[in-house]
């Protein structure tokens, strides 16, 4: 600590050991932020993600009937049999 004393330091009078500088140089950063409101993205929760897709809207399947998340173009159901179908 002895090398990083110079003559703009005075000492502590609580705590000698600690040298406080008389002037603080504080430089302003170079780079402005972007206008607008900016990403508000955040990582979620598996719950968060769990809790959204309880409350999403669902719609009857074409292919299967039953009310789900899914719709024709989707339907597990109607793509294993066209898999299947073509598999043989």
């Amino acid at each position: 600590m002895a090398g990083l004393r110079g003559s703009m330091d005075y000492q502590n009078d609580q705590n000698p050991s600690i040298y406080i500088p008389k002037y603080i140089d504080i430089n302003v950063p170079n780079v402005q932020s972007k206008k607008g409101s900016g990403k508000k993205n955040r990582i979620q929760s598996a719950a968060e993600i769990a809790y959204k897709n309880l409350n999403k809207q669902k719609r009857r399947c074409l292919g299967c009937g039953e009310r789900a998340v899914h719709n024709l173009h989707t339907c597990p159901i109607k793509l294993a049999v066209e898999q299947s179908s073509k598999a043989t």
